[in-house]
């Protein structure tokens, strides 16, 4: 950096905010800046960066199960979304061995996205040392919350097809309804890790991306799990910049009626 600094008639402090992206740096400035860069074939040292700052630039992800349909699209979102503020994302799962907290902890995040029920091991949520975002109902005081609100989805649900049983392979987003179902429901309502061959009789709803072709007895409900990501990376960011603000974001999932065949 000090070699940057002096190709480009400028000091080290300039450098520093020139990469970090600064708006008030000039364009000349931070043209001569970038051409010292090139020139030299400089690449910032994050570690270094994050001694000196304090900050490490990472956020943790800790899920419960990582092989269900969404959750490609998801991740990528949501890195998406941090990397909008510079952060790359650490993810862990329910079958890590040192325990999620324990991890993320020494690894000095600077934020974490929560979902599922993955034990947190010897240190609890509350006793994290960063802001937390949980997928879903808070559990103490952890941070903020972000999910389905339980009750719309289920009042949609009731509205399209009256009371519903619903069937999960694995967890994902919908996992709550196994709590809110009517075992004497006649609809059945499953999501995207279920395969049906052929579809199960009656009315069903999907929860997520039909797999076959459209039913005129089966409902679906949209999910666009890039941009439920890219949602969640931006609140884990800007809850990051104020760890002490509460925050609850409530993502409207509604069925859309079937569609005719033909």
């Amino acid at each position: 950096m000090k070699d940057v600094a002096e190709l480009a008639g400028v000091d080290k402090g300039t450098v520093s905010r020139v990469i970090k992206g600064d708006p008030r740096i000039s364009d000349l400035t931070a043209q001569r800046v970038w051409e010292a860069v090139h020139k030299l074939g400089y690449r910032p040292d994050r570690l270094a960066s994050g001694l000196a700052a304090g900050r490490w630039d990472l956020c943790g992800l800790v899920i419960q199960d990582q092989f269900g349909w969404w959750v490609g699209p998801f991740l990528d979102g949501f890195a998406r979304g941090l990397s909008a503020k510079g952060n790359s994302v650490l993810v862990l799962g329910g079958g890590w061995g040192r325990g999620p907290c324990d991890e993320l902890v020494g690894r000095k995040v600077d934020g974490v996205l929560w979902m599922g029920d993955v034990p947190s091991s010897s240190v609890g949520l509350s006793d994290l040392p960063f802001p937390v975002l949980r997928w879903g109902d808070v559990e103490g005081d952890c941070g903020a919350s972000i999910g389905f609100h339980q009750d719309l989805l289920v009042e949609a649900l009731h509205e399209a097809v009256g009371p519903f049983r619903y069937v999960g392979g694995r967890w994902s987003p919908f996992s709550f309804l196994e709590g809110r179902q009517d075992p004497d429901g006649r609809a059945l309502v499953w999501d995207g890790t279920v395969r049906w061959d052929p579809v199960p009789p009656g009315v069903s709803v999907v929860l997520g991306p039909f797999p076959g072709m459209p039913c005129p007895r089966v409902w679906t409900v949209p999910l666009n799990p890039r941009e439920v990501g890219l949602v969640c990376g931006r609140a884990l960011g800007r809850l990051i910049k104020a760890p002490r603000a509460r925050m609850s974001i409530r993502l409207e999932v509604r069925p859309s009626a079937p569609e005719p065949l033909g």
